[in-house]
């Protein structure tokens, strides 16, 4: 039987082509970046509480969220504390970065291999008053001036007591005092 160039070429590329009724679906690499603030008044922490339609919903974190294309992270954490609690920032100052990875499914349902980096500063605001989310069906459904002392009542976000428990020099804050924030992936200590 004599093959012609059509067939052969045919033939290479059935061969490499993957059974999809086999195969596990890949997950889509998906990189984020966000700015949050930690923004104190007096014994109170400005925090917002996640909306249902995300992956946490009832938790609360700190206002803040992805940056978009272009913007730098200082002007995406005073774009989200405005939208989210309808404050005003003033003198932001870098305070961590983190980061977490994780394979899962996002809330569209698709297989992600998700990378999430968190820019954190320290703020102020302008003014201090009731809280109010001005991005009406976003990532957010509250915010709320919380007492500090009260903290350890509030459902947060996995990574927000070991964050707070060192930016604001709180240990008690922390489910373990001397576990370090992030994932143990992010660090590169060699003693570790």
């Amino acid at each position: 039987m004599v093959l012609s160039l059509r067939t052969t070429r045919v033939a290479r590329v059935s061969e490499q082509v993957p059974d999809a009724e086999h195969e596990p679906p890949q997950p889509v690499a998906v990189t984020r970046v966000g700015a949050y603030a930690v923004v104190v008044a007096g014994d109170r922490i400005l925090l917002t509480e996640l909306a249902g339609s995300t992956r946490s919903a009832g938790a609360w974190t700190l206002p803040g969220g992805g940056l978009d294309h272009g913007e730098t992270p200082v002007d995406a954490v005073v774009r989200e504390v405005f939208e989210e609690t309808g404050h005003t920032v003033v003198a932001p100052r870098l305070v961590d970065v983190g980061s977490a990875h994780f394979v899962g499914r996002s809330p569209s349902g698709r297989l992600e291999d998700f990378h999430g980096i968190r820019i954190v500063y320290r703020a102020d605001v302008e003014q201090v008053r009731e809280p109010e989310v001005l991005d009406i069906g976003g990532s957010t459904s509250a915010a709320a001036w919380v007492p500090l002392d009260r903290l350890r009542e509030v459902p947060l976000t996995g990574w927000l007591p070991p964050l707070l428990a060192r930016v604001l020099n709180r240990p008690e804050l922390a489910e373990d005092p001397s576990a370090p924030y992030g994932q143990q992936h992010e660090r590169h200590d060699p003693d570790t």
